[in-house]
């Protein structure tokens, strides 16, 4: 058991154990369970990075995006907050001429009843008690 007043023991001499270093080390499950996390995490990354660089020309995107892709996790998602949200995105109107008509060609149509003309209504102010 250590004692309180002895300093804490540093690794003397080993340089710090690489991230895929310590997965080779892990036994099978757990090997699988952090290469599935890890890929994960790594999907979003590209999507929020995706989203992030929608407006930039090629390559500024490029360039930008392997640069955001070395941001964790949590500062790539901060970052987001800075876009408009997707309703405000969506609510533009969209116009949509589907089902409208053919222009007009400019002639002019007969009528069908030409010449009768349409029947006045009669009108009776006359008292007939």
């Amino acid at each position: 058991m250590q004692n309180e007043k002895d300093p804490p023991k540093k690794n003397l001499g080993k340089k710090p154990q690489t991230a895929q270093e310590w997965i080779d080390a892990a036994p099978a499950e757990i090997q699988s369970a952090v290469q599935n996390a890890m890929d994960i995490e790594n999907r979003e990354k590209v999507s929020l990075v995706q989203n992030l660089t929608t407006n930039l020309e090629d390559d500024a995107k490029e360039a930008f995006g392997k640069t955001l892709l070395q941001k964790p996790l949590t500062e790539l998602r901060e970052l987001m907050q800075l876009l408009p949200k997707q309703e405000q995105q969506e609510s533009r109107t969209v116009l949509n001429f589907a089902g409208a008509s053919i222009p007009a060609s400019g002639q002019k149509k007969e009528p069908k009843d030409r010449g009768r003309g349409m029947v006045a209504p009669v009108l009776n102010f006359d008292k007939s008690d």
